[in-house]
């Protein structure tokens, strides 16, 4: 269960990081977008649609992660629940107290 909290956190702060890098960039190409438009210079860089639509992309990703690794997690912590305390195996090669 831990473990797919942790996994999630790392996800989303991935996430987070990549849009802001992708802000970044958005920024630094509209300034070029804007000297190709106004003086012909920069013209072969990227268009900020394409990394705004390369973005959508990632971030469909991101989600699609995140909601499989909850779901996942939330399965799991709701099987091991179901299972009664005498159903409850301790790990191999412990002493069983029972």
């Amino acid at each position: 269960m831990v473990a797919t909290v942790v996994v999630a956190g790392l996800l989303s702060v991935g996430a987070v990081v990549d849009h802001e890098l992708k802000t970044r960039e958005m920024q630094k190409w509209y300034r070029a977008a804007w000297f190709c438009t106004n003086r012909g210079l920069h013209c072969d860089a990227p268009k900020p649609s394409d990394i705004e639509a390369a973005w959508q992309k990632r971030e469909l990703g991101y989600w699609s992660a995140l909601g499989a690794i909850l779901l996942l997690g939330g399965t799991t912590y709701v099987l091991v629940r179901r299972r009664g305390p005498e159903e409850r195996r301790p790990p191999a090669g412990t002493d069983d107290p029972r």
